[in-house]
C-alpha cells in the first residue's frame, strides 16, 4: 500500500534515473576498500572467524554485536563457503583451512572476492530500488546472489531453491531481486532477472540466453499473485533485441518475439521499471478488489505514472 498521502503524492519528486557509468565507478572504488578491510579483519581476527564457523548465528551475533564492521556477517558467510568448497575438494579439515587464511597472506587472498569479479550493476538497481522507500511500490527489495543457500530459481514456474536445482538437468536461471506490493493483507510479489550487458561476442549471447531461459520458464507460472520480471540493461539489448534490428541471429529474434506484456510476464529495462510496476500494480488491484475499495489507491498510482524522471 502506498504510504503518502494524496498531497504528499502531488509533491513527490522522483529520485534521478540509474546512471550506471558513475554509479559502478563508485561501487568499484568501495568494493577495494572493502576488500582491503576484508584481508585485515580475517588476519587480525582469527578468534572471530572460528567463532563464526563453530557458533550458531544467534550466539555469534550476540557476542559481536558491538562490532561495527560493513557486512560483517554476509562477507564472512560467503567466505566460508568458499573455504567449505575449497576444503571438500581437496578433502581438508576446515579448521586447518581457516588457520592457514590465518597465518598465510597469499592462501588467503585467494578466498576472497576480487572486486573485478564483483557485480556493481545489481548493487546500482537495488539502490535504485530502495530510492522509493517513501512509497511502498517496491516493498522490502532484496538482492540475491546466485550459487550460495540464500539463493532463488525459476524452474518450469515454480519457485525454487539450491536444493531442487541441484536435482534437476535443465537450465535453472536465478532470480536477483525480490520485492513485494501489500494491500488489505494481500501480497503482490515480483521476481526478477537482471542483466547489464554491452559490447558483443559469446559472453554476451550467453547473458541472453539465460534471460531466454529465465522467460521460458517464468511463462509456465500460474500464479497470479506474482509479476516476473526479465530486467535488460546495457547497449547490447537496445542494438540486438528492441525493434528496428535486422538481426538474422536465432537468439535475437526469439527474445525479440517475446518483448510483449503479458498478463504476469514484463521485459523491460531499468529506465521503464519503475512505470511497468505501477501499472501492473494497479492491474492487480483492479483484479482482486471492488473498485470502491481501491479508489484513492489506484489515483494515487495515477498521479505517480503522471511524473517523469
Amino acid at each position: 500500500m502506498i504510504k503518502l498521502t494524496i498531497d504528499e503524492i502531488n509533491r513527490y519528486v522522483l529520485p534521478e534515473k540509474i546512471n550506471f557509468d558513475n554509479q559502478t565507478e563508485i561501487l568499484n572504488k568501495e568494493n577495494y576498500i572493502n576488500l582491503t578491510k576484508m584481508l585485515k579483519f580475517i588476519e587480525n581476527n582469527g578468534n572471530i572467524i572460528k567463532d563464526f564457523y563453530n557458533l550458531k548465528k544467534k550466539e555469534f551475533e550476540d557476542k559481536y554485536r558491538h562490532l561495527n564492521f560493513p557486512r560483517l556477517y554476509s562477507d564472512l558467510d560467503n567466505f566460508l563457503i568458499k573455504i567449505d568448497n575449497y576444503s571438500k575438494k581437496w578433502n581438508l579439515d576446515k579448521n586447518f583451512v581457516i588457520r592457514n587464511c590465518i597465518i598465510d597472506s597469499i592462501f588467503r587472498n585467494s578466498f576472497v572476492i576480487d572486486p573485478k569479479r564483483q557485480n556493481p550493476y545489481e548493487t546500482v538497481v537495488l539502490n535504485f530500488l530502495k530510492q522509493f522507500d517513501d512509497l511502498g511500490i517496491f516493498e522490502e527489495p532484496i538482492h540475491i546472489p546466485p550459487n550460495n543457500k540464500n539463493s532463488k530459481y525459476v524452474y518450469k514456474g515454480m519457485i525454487v531453491d539450491n536444493n531442487v536445482k541441484k536435482t534437476v538437468v535443465e537450465p535453472t536461471p536465478s532470480i536477483d531481486f525480490i520485492w513485494k506490493y501489500t494491500f488489505n493483507n494481500k501480497v503482490l510479489n515480483f521476481y526478477v532477472s537482471h542483466k547489464y550487458t554491452d559490447g558483443s561476442g559469446s559472453a554476451q549471447k550467453n547473458q541472453m540466453k539465460e534471460l531466454v531461459s529465465f522467460i521460458d520458464n517464468a511463462n509456465l507460472s500460474t500464479r497470479i499473485d506474482s509479476y516476473f520480471i526479465a530486467l535488460m540493461d546495457g547497449n547490447y539489448y537496445k542494438n540486438n533485441c528492441f525493434p528496428n534490428t535486422k538481426s538474422k541471429d536465432v537468439i535475437y529474434d526469439y527474445i525479440r518475439k517475446h518483448l510483449i506484456r503479458s498478463d504476469y510476464l514484463i521485459n523491460c529495462d531499468s529506465y521503464e521499471l519503475y512505470y511497468i510496476v505501477l501499472k501492473a500494480i494497479k492491474t492487480w488491484l483492479n483484479y482482486n478488489f471492488d473498485e470502491n475499495v481501491i479508489k484513492e489507491e489506484v489515483l494515487k498510482l495515477d498521479i505517480l505514472l503522471t511524473k517523469s524522471f
